[in-house]
């Protein structure tokens, strides 16, 4: 029988690969014999009953989950381990192992305007951002589309599925201005919504 190295993920991780729209899924394992192992992959959306098969027959320790194939939610990764193709279907033996469980969000925050107001040279914005399915990670406004600036929830930090954001604004020279404000969830999907003051 061999064994997969147990840590915080039990073994087997699925996190986002950095940089990349894929969700990278790794492990470790061993048979004591020195068997080559193969492995198949299941995953189960949070609500489901049936683990579906990604991939069976493999050899590698890492596969690339492809995250915009499948709605947002919750998710599990199961491995299954197997010496089957070193010995006797009879003598043969398995083990497996559970991811944590991960988000997928392919969906970007909405991002809706509740209220402006514009007094001579100053002006007052306020947004509300919303995010279904992970929480919210950070902000940033332009101001007639010259640069993003950082800016923080009312709250005054931005990690959950709802912030508001107030945009205060001085200096305005006369005419018409566009506030944007753009909004990042954990899946690093960007929502924009904008204010037109006159």
């Amino acid at each position: 029988v061999f064994g997969l190295p147990g840590n915080r993920d039990g073994g087997l991780a699925a996190r986002p690969a950095a940089g990349q729209p894929t969700i990278a899924v790794s492990w470790q394992a061993e048979d004591p014999d020195g068997d080559r192992l193969l492995f198949a992959l299941y995953l189960r959306g949070e609500g489901e009953s049936q683990w579906r098969l990604l991939k069976d027959s493999l050899h590698e320790t890492s596969f690339q989950l492809e995250p915009e194939t499948l709605p947002d939610g919750k998710y599990q990764v199961r491995l299954i381990a197997s010496d089957a193709e070193a010995n006797p279907r009879e003598a043969a033996r398995s083990a497996e192992r559970l991811s944590a469980p991960f988000i997928i969000d392919n969906t970007p925050p909405l991002v809706r305007l509740l209220e402006q107001a514009r007094r001579g040279d100053s002006a007052e914005v306020r947004f509300e951002v919303t995010d279904a399915a992970s929480v919210l990670k950070r902000a940033e406004y332009s101001l007639d589309g010259v640069v993003w600036i950082p800016v923080y929830s009312e709250d005054g930090i931005v990690d959950s599925r709802r912030e508001t954001f107030l945009l205060k604004l001085d200096h305005l020279s006369p005419g018409e201005h566009v506030v944007v404000l753009r909004a990042y969830d954990s899946g690093n999907n960007a929502g924009i919504g904008k204010a037109v003051l006159k």
